[in-house]
């Protein structure tokens, strides 16, 4: 249908036309003349369909924009309220970490203190053993010499 419609076109543009000496000098410039204007309503249709389709596609995102738009009202005094809390409640969930930090440092020292008494006492008591046995020594050795004394 649209061809014989094109070919109607044509024939009358060419009617139309061809008295013009613009186009009796060039057919060429006629011919290609003709084609577009035949051309012309595939091209619309076309692009009149591409353009129909970004309208909808546009309409769609308004539409869906204003929803969440709406939606976003809504939940944002539910968003700003949970903000506060946690604002409120950050310092006192910080503290219980802060109190396991502690304790494990107190009990580091507290091994650290045990480990340094312990050490402490077993140099004492060597240095108490070793004492007594240079002490047993010199005993020993004055009870010998003096009864060496009175052998002789």
């Amino acid at each position: 249908m649209f061809e014989e419609v094109g070919i109607t076109k044509a024939m009358r543009i060419l009617e139309k036309y061809s008295d013009n000496t613009v186009y009796k000098c060039n057919p060429a410039l006629l011919l290609r003349l003709i084609s577009i204007l035949l051309s012309f309503p595939y091209v619309w249709e076309e692009t009149f369909q591409r353009f129909s389709a970004q309208l909808h596609d546009l309409m769609q995102s308004r539409q869906e924009n204003s929803y969440l738009t709406t939606i976003a009202r809504q939940i944002g005094p539910c968003i700003r309220s949970i903000a506060k809390v946690k604002e409120r409640l950050e310092p006192r969930l910080n503290e219980p970490k802060e109190l396991k930090d502690d304790r494990t440092e107190d009990m580091l020292k507290i091994y650290e203190d045990t480990t340094m008494a312990t050490d402490t006492k077993q140099t004492i008591l060597t240095t108490l053993t070793n004492l007594s046995d240079e002490a047993a020594l010199k005993n020993k050795n004055l009870l010998g010499q003096g009864s060496r004394r009175t052998q002789r």
